[in-house]
């Protein structure tokens, strides 16, 4: 895998809900339920406003993210853990900093973005003068679940108004099983933007090559795309064989792969560092890791300025081990870089 920083210098296809709804397992072993199938959830929504501890997410508005937020638990996600995530405005928490937007990508997919779950993964608005949309999440005081709310959230809309619809729907994960839940309290209205897949909902894996759909482009119900109270729990399997071979790098420089100012007039030797994880469940050899800054064009990479490799230690998994390279980068001119770093595992 390999992660991006800029420098800058000055099928399981849900159509309607006349029936009981199950899916999977996907290749890790989840499966899914819906409240309608014998064995599914029960619908039990979980009042978080009325919580102490609370937390309004800010800053929310057409097709962003805030976060890193942590976690008070490690929550089991696939073969790993996590411990901090990102909520996006439209309708889907992230263990990496990423970004879902209409087109949406069919569950799982390899492109980018990736580590993922997906509540209700839809062109959903925060903008809009008296637009009602809220966002909170709560993490309950004996550190085993987190609940993420996506409250009175409309749909983006190309003609005015710019939103309408009214989607109220919650996330949570439950450290005690390793489960994660979905619940719709209410869903009227439809995505006026035009572009499809508009409407998805699963849960994806660290590398894209993972993961389950319980929901795409739903049929229509009641006065808008399914009928609520509607609920889905993703089950973790009692045991997996899989195997998970993966290199990764989890970012450069900063955790959020933020970008950094360097002055061209008093230039200082820019290491570049990275911090690379076997964000898989068997040990890994010592392997290469590969880095380079280079100029940018319209988020393209252009002239390689300065590159070099260096080799990891022995990481066991789920690991981490920051490196720096021995070249570094000492800008000459004023412009946008890019550094790339690739983990270079055989196979």
């Amino acid at each position: 895998m390999k992660k991006i920083l800029q420098l800058l210098v000055l099928f399981c296809c849900y159509a309607g809900q006349s029936m009981a709804g199950s899916g999977g397992p996907d290749a890790f072993g989840y499966i899914w339920r819906d409240n309608l199938d014998p064995q599914g959830p029960a619908y039990n929504w979980i009042d978080i406003l009325s919580k102490p501890g609370r937390v309004l997410v800010e800053r929310l508005s057409d097709d962003n993210t805030q976060g890193p937020f942590q976690m008070n638990f490690g929550f089991h996600y696939y073969w790993y853990d996590v411990n901090q995530f990102w909520i996006g405005s439209n309708g889907y928490i992230a263990f990496q900093s990423c970004q879902l937007s209409v087109p949406l990508p069919i569950i799982p997919n390899t492109s980018m973005p990736q580590d993922y779950i997906a509540a209700m993964a839809a062109d959903l608005n925060f903008d809009g003068a008296g637009n009602p949309g809220q966002c909170y999440y709560w993490q309950s005081p004996n550190q085993d679940s987190l609940v993420v709310s996506w409250l009175n959230v409309p749909f983006w809309d190309q003609l005015a108004p710019s939103y309408q619809g009214n989607n109220t729907f919650q996330l949570i994960l439950c450290t005690l099983d390793s489960s994660i839940t979905f619940q719709y309290q209410q869903q009227t209205g439809i995505y006026g933007g035009g572009n499809s897949p508009f409407l998805s909902a699963g849960i994806e894996n660290i590398n894209g090559g993972i993961g389950l759909q319980s929901m795409l482009n739903p049929g229509g119900g009641g006065s808008g795309y399914f009928i609520t109270p509607y609920a889905v729990k993703f089950t973790f399997p009692s045991n997996s064989s899989f195997q998970a071979l993966d290199a990764s790098t989890l970012y450069n420089d900063n955790v959020t792969n933020g970008a950094r100012f360097i002055s061209n007039q008093t230039p200082r030797p820019w290491p570049m560092s990275s911090e690379i994880k076997n964000a898989g469940n068997v040990p890994l050899n010592p392997f290469n890791v590969y880095s380079y800054v280079a100029t940018s064009a319209s988020g393209f990479t252009g002239t390689i300025e300065v590159d070099d490799t260096i080799t990891t230690g022995a990481l066991s998994p789920q690991a981490t081990q920051a490196i720096t390279m021995g070249e570094t980068f000492s800008p000459q001119f004023d412009g946008t870089y890019l550094q790339v770093t690739r983990t270079l595992f055989p196979g």
